[in-house]
């Protein structure tokens, strides 16, 4: 009994393992059939996961979301359903029961590369960074600075890429990652966001220069801007 009772764990133990086996390669290769999808993810749930909150936490809660957004755009693209549960659509596991799971190990690997990459100001490279990576990192320097700072939605942001609050101030900040020079386009966001968000001062702040006429615009609107040069010896605090 007991020689039989072994051979049926063991049994078991090998169509565990031959399950996982197969369903973890599915996930990994929807990870890489998916890798622009799975980018955009990354760089998404790090802008809102690296908010801190009034405890002075990371806002992990809301890696779950982006998660199942991203799973919600491969079901997609995959024609798989998502079954819906207190009105919300939710991932069935029951397809690729690992891809979630990778999704999440995933995300942990980026977050613990880019506070790394991004601890000290040395060691930046804003050159390199998406404009995403652009704005967490500025962010992450005004908290550095005692500023209370929020993103605001990927989408439909009126603007503005950040808020930014410290002694009754609050400040509406675009922040542009570019290869060429920043121009009207911005300053004229930012002035149109100050009302939208209730600031008291806008500011633009890029890893390049700005143009003459962005540079009057601003003048006449009293937008701060920030240039590469600026930002690079930390002097616009």
């Amino acid at each position: 009994k007991s020689l039989k009772l072994r051979r049926k764990k063991q049994l078991e133990l090998n169509k565990k393992k031959q399950y996982e086996g197969k369903y973890l390669k599915t996930a990994k290769d929807l990870l890489k059939k998916y890798s622009g999808t799975i980018h955009k993810f990354l760089e998404i749930a790090e802008r809102k996961v690296s908010v801190i909150d009034d405890y002075g936490d990371e806002c992990w809660e809301e890696l779950p979301r982006e998660i199942n957004n991203c799973l919600k755009k491969i079901a997609f693209k995959e024609k798989v359903r998502f079954w819906i549960e207190d009105g919300n659509f939710c991932w069935s596991s029951k397809r690729f029961p690992f891809l979630e799971k990778e999704l999440a190990l995933l995300f942990r690997s980026y977050h613990k590369k880019q506070a790394k990459n991004f601890s000290g100001k040395n060691s930046v490279n804003v050159g390199i960074m998406t404009g995403v990576e652009f704005e967490t990192h500025i962010a992450k320097v005004l908290r550095e600075k005692g500023y209370d700072v929020v993103g605001t939605p990927a989408t439909g942001d009126q603007g503005a890429d950040l808020i930014a609050k410290i002694n009754g101030k609050i400040i509406v900040i675009q922040a542009k990652r570019y290869l060429g020079t920043v121009g009207n386009k911005a300053v004229q966001e930012v002035v149109g966001a100050l009302n939208y968000y209730g600031g008291t001062e806008g500011w633009v702040i890029t890893n390049s220069l700005f143009t003459p006429s962005a540079k009057a615009l601003a003048q006449k609107n009293s937008i701060k801007l920030i240039d590469g040069i600026t930002l690079k010896n930390s002097v616009f605090l």
